[in-house]
């Protein structure tokens, strides 16, 4: 399952439904990123601004899926939901979570998605920064090695 939304991120409710795997399900691994205080450049952040082409990204987080699903055969279920719009600080921006059979299974593929949710899901961020306004944030070098690790 995969799905951009606007609306808050209930946590609690999206780790329940991973909970519902099959009885084979040994390892549910989840992450929730959320916005952080302070930018790349230590700046003050008050809130963030995510907006995306939908059926780009659509389509960018089911190839990602498939991907995890060619690659981790244990892997049962998939989450990866991530916010457009205004969030506020400390406000959940995505959660990814994955039932598997095994735990290494589960804390691989969740971090495959995460990496590659960083380079390939077409989502463009602006920052609202202490005494400066709206910034757009670009993308960081860290992000494009640490997806390229999955390539080789």
């Amino acid at each position: 399952m995969y799905r951009i939304q606007e609306d808050h991120l209930d946590i609690n409710q999206l780790t329940q439904a991973l909970t519902e795997s099959s009885s084979e399900c040994g390892a549910i691994v989840t992450f929730v990123g959320r916005v952080r205080g302070s930018s790349e450049k230590n700046r003050s952040v008050k809130e963030i601004y995510l907006e995306s082409y939908l059926s780009m990204t659509n389509k960018a987080m089911m190839e990602i899926t498939e991907e995890v699903q060619l690659r981790w055969s244990a892997v049962e279920k998939i989450s990866i939901v991530h916010r457009i719009g205004v969030i506020g600080l400390c406000e959940p921006i995505v959660f990814v979570g994955v039932s598997s059979k095994h735990r290494k299974d589960s804390f691989e593929a969740a971090s495959f998605i995460m990496d590659q949710l960083k380079i390939s899901v077409p989502l463009w961020k602006k920052e609202n920064i202490e005494e400066q306004g709206w910034v757009w944030v670009s993308a960081k070098p860290s992000d494009k090695q640490a997806a390229l690790r999955w390539r080789l």
